[in-house]
């Protein structure tokens, strides 16, 4: 039950690590093709458009309380192999 429960959460992280990844790569982006000057008609709203993804990154919060990334992933693969420790902890010294 616990592994449907990580393998869903590892799918969460993932989607939102690569759409953060996807923000940056189109900032750099806006950012070469803003120097090159290749789109003058375009210059102005990617400048505002780069603007923004540098003053507000994009991050995935649980209602700004914690962000959803890989760290938080380890933290629950860490929590729940405690448990497990710790209940099969409890089975060994419980009498039979």
């Amino acid at each position: 039950m616990i592994v449907i429960h990580l393998v869903k959460l590892m799918y969460l992280i993932s989607v939102c690590n690569k759409t953060r990844t996807q923000a940056d790569k189109i900032m750099q982006l806006g950012r070469k093709v803003i120097i090159e000057d290749k789109c003058p008609e375009l210059t102005y709203e990617l400048t505002l458009l780069v603007k923004i993804l540098k003053e507000e990154r994009v991050v995935f919060t649980a209602h700004d309380f914690f962000p959803i990334d890989y760290p938080l992933f380890i933290s629950f693969i860490g929590a729940a192999t405690t448990y497990w420790v710790i209940m099969v902890q409890f089975q060994l010294t419980s009498p039979s």
